[in-house]
């Protein structure tokens, strides 16, 4: 299974939507303190 896009509204820190696009191979997280990287996954 490949996970080429993830969509968020109004979850936990995300509000509104917020869409994440992956691309092929490692896609990397990063962000400060509580910006919601462990939320994604």
């Amino acid at each position: 299974m490949k996970i080429k896009k993830v969509k968020i509204q109004n979850f936990k820190s995300f509000y509104g939507e917020f869409v994440l696009e992956l691309s092929e191979g490692m896609n990397i997280l990063v962000g400060s303190n509580e910006a919601g990287k462990s939320t994604m996954i």
